[in-house]
C-alpha cells in the first residue's frame, strides 16, 4: 500500500500490526516511517519514541529519531539522537548523512563535510544506492549528495558544489540548484547570484552556466535562460539535462516545434532521464498529440514513479481522450505526491464529475481553491457543479488575457 502511494490504508495496517505485536520496537519505527511520508509529524515522532523506549540499545531507531527531530527544527535534540546512534551502531550509513545535514542546519557546514563524506563513502553507494539502470534505490544517497553540495556552497566552493549537485540530480531530479517548492524568490536571487560570480572567475565552466540557465527558467524568466542554456548544450552536446532545460525555455517562449524536437532529442541522448520523456510527453500532449504523449509519459514513469507532474499530464492526457476512469489513478498519484498542485486537483474534479462521484468532485475543486485561490478554471468546475453563479465571475476575471 505504501509503494502505491496510499498512505492512509498503509497506516491502518501498521496500527494493527503494532496492536498485535506490541513490543515489538521495529514495528512501532516503520508505522512512524509511515505517518511521517503522510505529513504526519507529531505522531510519527510518537511512535519513535516508543520505539526508544521498546529498545534503547538500537541505533537505527535513534537515527531515524534524529532525523524526523530534524524534520520538526528541534535540532540539538536531533544532534544528541544522532551522536548516540552512531555510537550504539557506527556502521549503519544513513546516521551520518543525518547527521551531516543537522549540522549544516546549526551553521556549521565544515563539520558537517565529514560526515557526508563518510556517508557517501560506504558501499551503498555502489551497490545499496543503485537500481537497475541507474535509478536510485534509496532516497537518502541523492539527499546526502544535494546537502553535501550546500555545504560546499556555504563555504564558498561552488565549482565543488556544482559536481556533488549533479550526481544527486542524475540520481533524483527533484534536486536543482534552487529548491523550487515555496517559490522563495530570495533563495532565486542568492542562487543565481553565486552562479554568476562562479563564472566571472571561469566564465568557461559549461555546468555553471547550464544551472544559472535552470535557475533563471525556474524562476520564470524563460528568455535569459534560453542565452544560457544555448551556451551550456554547445559545451556539453551529449548531456541530456542541459538539453531538455534549453527545451522547456523554448516552450516557455511559445517555440513549441523547437521545443518538441530538442525534448525528443534529450530523451535519446539519456534514455534513463526521466524528466526528458516526461516533458516529450508533455509537449506533445501540448501539441495535439496524446496517444503519443501517453507512451512517452509511460516510458518516464517507468524510469521514475515519484514524477508528480508527469502523473498529472498522463491523467489529464486520458481525460481529454475521454478515458475519465482511466484518468483518476494517475490523478490520485499526482496529488498524493504533490498536494500543491491545483491544476492536478482541478483535472481529478473534472473526472470525478464524469464517473458520477458529484460530492468527491465538489471537494476536489474546493481542495485546488485552497492551493490557489485565482484559479480560473477550478472557479468554472465549481460554478457548474455546485450553480453558483457568482463563480462565474470570479473565473471570468482570472482567466489570463482577460475574460474575452
Amino acid at each position: 500500500r505504501r509503494a502505491g502511494l496510499r498512505y492512509e490504508e498503509a497506516i491502518v495496517d501498521m496500527e494493527r500490526a503494532a496492536r498485535l505485536s506490541p513490543r515489538n520496537a521495529g514495528l512501532r519505527a516503520v508505522l512512524a516511517r509511515v505517518r511521517f511520508v503522510n505529513r504526519l509529524p507529531e505522531e510519527a515522532l510518537a511512535d519513535l519514541n516508543a520505539a526508544a523506549r521498546l529498545d534503547p540499545g538500537c541505533g537505527w531507531i535513534r537515527a531515524w529519531r534524529a532525523e524526523a527531530l530534524r524534520h520538526r527544527g528541534r535540532f540539538a535534540e536531533a544532534l544528541a539522537d544522532a551522536n548516540r546512534a552512531i555510537g550504539l551502531d557506527p556502521h549503519y550509513f544513513r546516521s551520518y548523512a543525518w547527521r551531516g545535514g543537522i549540522l549544516r542546519m546549526l551553521g556549521k557546514p565544515a563539520l558537517s563535510l565529514p560526515d557526508f563524506e563518510r556517508a557517501l563513502s560506504v558501499d551503498w553507494h555502489y551497490w545499496w544506492g543503485l537500481k537497475e539502470g541507474g535509478r536510485e534505490a534509496d532516497p537518502n544517497l541523492s539527499w546526502a549528495l544535494h546537502e553535501k553540495s550546500l555545504a560546499l556552497r556555504a563555504l564558498g566552493r561552488v565549482e565543488e558544489a556544482v559536481r556533488s549537485l549533479n550526481e544527486a540530480h542524475r540520481l533524483n531530479t527533484r534536486y536543482g540548484w534552487v529548491w523550487t517548492s515555496g517559490r522563495d524568490e530570495d533563495s532565486f536571487s542568492r542562487g543565481e547570484a553565486e552562479l554568476s560570480a562562479r563564472l566571472e572567475k571561469a566564465p568557461k565552466d559549461p555546468w555553471a552556466r547550464a544551472w544559472r540557465g535552470w535557475t533563471r527558467l525556474e524562476a520564470g524568466r524563460p528568455a535569459e535562460a534560453l542565452v544560457d542554456l544555448g551556451a551550456a548544450v554547445k559545451a556539453l552536446p551529449l548531456e541530456a539535462g542541459p538539453a531538455l532545460w534549453r527545451a522547456r525555455a523554448l516552450a516557455g517562449l511559445g517555440r513549441l516545434p523547437e521545443a518538441l524536437k530538442i525534448a525528443s532529442r534529450a530523451a535519446k541522448l539519456d534514455p534513463l532521464y526521466a524528466p526528458a520523456h516526461g516533458w516529450h510527453g508533455g509537449l506533445l500532449r501540448a501539441s495535439g498529440r496524446p496517444l503519443e504523449a501517453l507512451k512517452a509519459l509511460d516510458r518516464a514513469l517507468a524510469l521514475d514513479s515519484v514524477l508528480a507532474w508527469t502523473w498529472a499530464w498522463k491523467g489529464e492526457t486520458l481525460l481529454r481522450l475521454g478515458r475519465h476512469t482511466d484518468a483518476l489513478e494517475p490523478l490520485r498519484r499526482a496529488t498524493a505526491l504533490d498536494p500543491f498542485n491545483a491544476d492536478a486537483r482541478v483535472w481529478r474534479s473534472e473526472a470525478l464529475a464524469a464517473v458520477g462521484r458529484h460530492g468527491e468532485a465538489v471537494s476536489a475543486a474546493r481542495a485546488a481553491l485552497s492551493v490557489r485561490p485565482d484559479h480560473w478554471r477550478a472557479l468554472a468546475v465549481l460554478a457548474a457543479l455546485t450553480g453558483l453563479r457568482s463563480l462565474v465571475a470570479r473565473a471570468l476575471a482570472a482567466v489570463p488575457g482577460g475574460p474575452g
